[in-house]
């Protein structure tokens, strides 16, 4: 659908933002550079997204809920199934594979929470 004159552009949904790994304050700019490196700021609005040295260490507690949520189900299965021991290494080894992908999510959600809480107005 092609834009009016006049009319705003609509953010993206929160979901959406966290689930592509968006800004928190336009929700468009990419918060990774790389798989491995983070933008230091929203290549769109310019936000900066560390606000200080140990900003993202509250991204950790945020990996911890994201894994209770993806693994917990999955070992009470297996625990009602009655399955062996080997089923819950193959869950401890899933866990440290994608440590690197929920260590990602876990710093946007920690993000997108922060810039809620206290949103930040005084830059660009």
């Amino acid at each position: 659908m092609a834009m009016l004159p006049g009319m705003a552009k609509q953010k993206p949904s929160l979901l959406h933002a966290i689930l592509t790994l968006r800004c928190a304050r336009c929700r468009e700019g990419r918060v990774h550079a790389t798989f491995w490196q983070m933008n230091e700021f929203c290549p769109v609005c310019g936000l900066k997204f560390e606000r200080e040295p140990g900003y993202y260490l509250m991204g950790i507690f945020f990996g911890y809920v994201i894994n209770a949520i993806i693994f917990l189900p999955i070992c009470i299965a297996l625990y009602l199934l009655g399955v062996t021991w080997q089923a819950y290494v193959g869950v401890g080894v899933a866990i440290v594979l994608l440590s690197p992908l929920v260590l990602r999510y876990s710093r946007v959600v920690w993000l997108h929470v922060d810039e809620f809480l206290d949103p930040r107005t005084n830059e660009k």
